[in-house]
């Protein structure tokens, strides 16, 4: 184990006298915590841990004992490039290996059959993974439109690729469905929120809104830059993630500071003729937010077109 390698090996611990009986009884009274059979680290990095964080040590852990041409893929690729994904199942770790058959699945992996070739292949931090491209488009295969949209969305923004490569990923293997939720994806969504958000607004219905838009006011001065914006019927829509009313410039700003600025912000808005719609989490869980939004939508009618100028 080094600083940057938190995983004991069970040949390392045996080398340094460390017999199975001890590792036995080191699991028992979790003095060391199994991350693959074999492999283990102490509770004190395990428990510090997020759930992506401890998917990312189980997949270093399974490639680490790992001795076929198999690669690391699917919802494991992504958490090792750093992409965001909407509730992934990251009980197994994912691989993929080139052959058409043989697939299988255990408690802790799942082999993917499949077609690759070195230009899908790449290594990140000393893992064979899926590139960026084909890790999203193998996903959008398995997965749902919403998780597709998800995590292309973060591997546009990021910089990892790029849609057409990841058009090129498919090699004529995609459904039509990946191919709908590639040709959505936008590197403008900055969070998984703002990512489901659009799929929501598409499925009830509503037309593609302009994405961080810039405002300005009558003087040509920044008023704001908004998640989603409806220009020509005057609505703006704005998730609420946590991370915005989260301390920020280093501490020296609290959440209530955060919620000050963002009601000024609004009011802002408001007075410059934009009806300002606010959502979370829990109105597109409930389904809330068509509703409220086309609401909105009829209050903007009523009123004269906003006092601001744009640029996205």
């Amino acid at each position: 184990m080094t600083h940057d390698d938190p995983l004991l090996r069970r040949p390392e611990l045996l080398a340094r006298g460390v017999g199975d009986a001890e590792i036995r009884r080191a699991r028992r009274n979790r003095s060391i915590v199994t991350v693959q059979p074999g492999l283990y680290v102490p509770p004190s990095v395990y428990d510090g841990l997020d759930t992506t964080a401890r998917h990312l040590l189980a997949v270093r852990a399974a490639a680490d004992k790992t001795t076929s041409a198999a690669v690391v893929s699917h919802q494991s690729a992504a958490v090792v490039h750093g992409f965001d994904m909407w509730k992934p199942n990251l009980e197994r770790v994912h691989f993929s290996t080139n052959n058409r058959s043989g697939g299988r699945r255990t408690a802790r992996r799942h082999l993917h059959p499949s077609v690759l070739t070195d230009a899908d292949v790449t290594i990140v931090d000393g893992i064979a993974v899926t590139t960026a491209a084909r890790t999203v488009a193998d996903l959008a295969r398995a997965e749902s439109f919403e998780f597709a949209v998800c995590v292309g969305d973060s591997a546009l923004r990021l910089g990892a690729t790029d849609r057409d490569s990841i058009y090129d990923s498919l090699r004529g293997r995609g459904s039509v469905r990946a191919s709908r939720a590639i040709a959505f994806i936008d590197a403008r969504s900055e969070t998984v929120g703002e990512s489901r958000s659009r799929v929501y607004l598409q499925r009830n219905g509503f037309p593609a809104p302009s994405l961080q838009l810039t405002l300005f006011d009558e003087f040509g001065l920044f008023l704001a830059r908004t998640d989603f914006a409806y220009e020509e019927e005057g609505v703006i829509g704005e998730f609420d993630g946590l991370v915005k009313y989260m301390a920020a410039d280093n501490g020296t700003r609290t959440p209530s500071d955060v919620v000050i600025d963002e009601k000024a912000r609004e009011d802002r808005l408001r007075e410059h003729g934009w009806v300002v719609v606010r959502w979370n989490w829990n109105d597109l869980e409930a389904d809330r937010l068509a509703g409220r939004l086309r609401a909105g939508f009829a209050t903007a009618r009523s009123l004269p077109r906003p006092r601001t100028t744009s640029a996205e």
